[in-house]
């Protein structure tokens, strides 16, 4: 007779157990969806307005100042943690 008994409370517990991580995951996609959609959008509203050479040349050398330069252009941004990835890809 193995560890793992077919019968008795260890199955159903296990059961239990990716039902509610299954759940669990599905709900944060829900409530994470709208704020990528946000992101995405406002991405690709970026990605049409500012030309990439624009962004090469206020942010694309070495040193501080670009660090800089992005912490301004992003402080007014309404960015959520889950939407600024999309918009900083996009850049």
């Amino acid at each position: 007779m193995g560890a793992w008994p077919r019968g008795g409370v260890l199955v159903p517990l296990v059961e239990s157990m990716l039902e509610t991580i299954v759940y669990s995951t599905w709900n944060l996609f829900l409530e994470m969806a709208p704020y990528l959609l946000f992101g995405f959008v406002v991405a690709g509203i970026l990605h049409v307005l500012i030309p990439e050479e624009a962004v090469e040349r206020q942010l694309g050398v070495k040193g501080v100042a670009p660090v800089v330069k992005a912490v301004f252009f992003g402080v007014p941004l309404p960015l959520c943690s889950c939407s600024v990835i999309p918009v900083a890809a996009s850049l």
